[in-house]
């Protein structure tokens, strides 16, 4: 029985894992593209499996050390690792606090780019009317429907795991060929340098470290080390498979889609009838709004309880609702730039914040505190 809890217990933190990075960016294939096949060509075929490989090591040491010190939340995770030095600790909050705001901007400025380009891609639509149109629903929903977000979100999750598989099998089928002729031939961008391939690399891997502190939070069940080496692995395997089978399906339509807003949606127009082009655009429309709620939710009552205790707004709704308003503002109008641009060009600097933030605590001063909890753990004595 208690194995059985630990094994439920890993594969729940995995799937949380797996959850925060399986979002429309991954299920348009559009993040996929703009850093492994635009940069690296062929070896795209194995770039994100080794980008999970690493990222698997660097979760497991942060929750190990998670769970060792019981800091579960991103603001005592970060004062933990300074605790001699709480001027820096507050510094480093702070600076994750902008880190956030900024990554929540650039997130909802790509699902709004996405959002235009289906518009304009299936319906012709003027450009801006599709971010409006999620952005108002996500608004609306953000006030009066707290209870449908969350039990929405673990739904959508599913829905663009579907995507994504269906996605693989079709793609798959039907480029299965070229995807020979690409890895033989050993193709490559013609703007490609190897410096470029690992830079990109390296900047997705720490891109998608910014979820850590979202395992972490739900890590509490974890009570020994063998269930965080469960959870690290299993979300290792979940995550290498989905984007491995996503990558390689894309690798068989290269290099067309490269540079696409939405290259999923370009190769089913292009290879398959509009009965499949429909429920992929009602799903994706759909996982755009899911996803937006989220983001709108979760950073608008954080920040918006902050700033009625700060007094500068007289009520807490007030707060959120002018939040999420300015979230929502800001993302549209840096969707101007278009979705490859953003995702190019704007989702980089999280990248590179993170090898500050996150990459050197977790390489640098986690593993040393790791090594000393567990050594007062085996002993018994109690970890401060």
């Amino acid at each position: 029985m208690e194995e059985k809890k630990s094994w439920y217990s890993a594969f729940n933190v995995a799937s949380t894992w797996m959850g925060s990075q399986c979002g429309p960016g991954i299920a348009a294939g559009t993040m996929i593209v703009t850093y492994f096949h635009a940069k690296g060509g062929w070896e795209a075929c194995y770039l994100p499996i080794a980008s999970m490989a690493i990222l698997g090591v660097l979760y497991y040491i942060g929750m190990e050390y998670s769970r060792l010190y019981k800091v579960y939340d991103y603001a005592s995770w970060t004062r933990r690792l300074f605790l001699r030095f709480p001027k820096v600790a507050d510094g480093v909050v702070v600076l994750k606090d902008v880190l956030t705001v900024y990554s929540n901007i650039i997130t909802l400025a790509a699902i709004f780019g996405g959002a235009n380009s289906l518009c304009v891609q299936v319906l012709g639509w003027p450009m801006l009317t599709g971010s409006i149109i999620v952005a108002v629903i996500s608004i609306v929903l953000c006030i009066f429907g707290a209870e449908i977000i969350r039990r929405s979100s673990g739904i959508m999750t599913i829905v663009m795991l579907a995507m994504i598989i269906v996605t693989c099998i079709l793609c798959l089928t039907s480029g299965n060929g070229v995807w020979g002729e690409i890895i033989s031939t050993r193709w490559r961008p013609d703007n490609f340098t190897t410096g470029a391939m690992i830079t990109f690399f390296l900047l997705y891997t720490n891109s998608q470290l910014g979820f850590v502190n979202t395992c972490c939070t739900v890590s509490q069940p974890l009570t020994r080390r063998r269930d965080t080496i469960r959870a690290a692995v299993i979300g290792f395997i979940l995550n290498a498979l989905m984007l491995g089978f996503l990558s390689n399906a894309l690798l068989a339509f290269c290099p067309g889609i490269v540079g696409d807003d939405i290259p999923v949606l370009t190769i089913l127009q292009q290879n398959f009838s509009g009965g499949i082009v429909v429920v992929y655009s009602v799903m994706y429309f759909l996982a755009l709004i899911s996803t937006t709620c989220t983001v709108l939710y979760t950073s608008a009552f954080r920040f918006g309880g902050f700033l009625t205790k700060r007094g500068m707004f007289k009520s807490e709704k007030t707060a959120v609702t002018s939040f999420a308003a300015f979230l929502a503002i800001a993302g549209i109008l840096v969707s101007t730039m278009g979705i490859v641009a953003v995702f190019s060009t704007l989702y980089p600097v999280a990248g590179y914040a993170n090898y500050l933030l996150l990459t050197a605590p977790l390489v640098l001063i986690c593993p040393v505190l790791i090594f000393k909890g567990r050594k007062k753990e085996l002993q018994g004595k109690e970890i401060e």
